[in-house]
């Protein structure tokens, strides 16, 4: 199974996804806005992002640019409930680190599932 980091500002989201995914076998790490999630990037060592990508602090072209050095190639999946997903930031992204897939919120678990399930088949 995966290693999987989620971060996005509501909590409740980050717990209730921690939850689907660690009962789908998934090692899961959250991380409760885009700062910590820069922080646990090491340590975590996911193969997969779960991430909001319109975080007040950090946005998704930071998050792009934190994953893009790494020595393997880390999948993104990346939601918003602004829209907007089609921007320059995960067109960028998907040249520079792993598979990127976007999600819309709200989005069910199976758009969650079949997402993870398409960037894990990249990787």
């Amino acid at each position: 199974m995966a290693r999987i980091l989620v971060s996005d500002e509501e909590e409740i989201l980050c717990r209730a996804l921690d939850r689907f995914l660690s009962g789908l076998g998934h090692e899961v790490s959250t991380a409760p806005e885009g700062r910590e999630l820069l922080a646990k990037l090491d340590s975590a060592r996911p193969d997969v992002v779960i991430t909001d990508v319109h975080m007040r602090r950090v946005g998704g072209a930071k998050i792009v640019d934190a994953l893009t050095p790494r020595g393997k190639a880390v999948a993104m999946i990346a939601m918003s409930g602004r829209g907007g997903l089609e921007n320059e930031a995960l067109g960028h992204a998907s040249g520079l680190i792993g598979a990127v897939v976007s999600l819309t919120k709200p989005f069910s678990l199976d758009e969650l599932r079949v997402a993870l399930d398409a960037v894990l088949a990249v990787g």
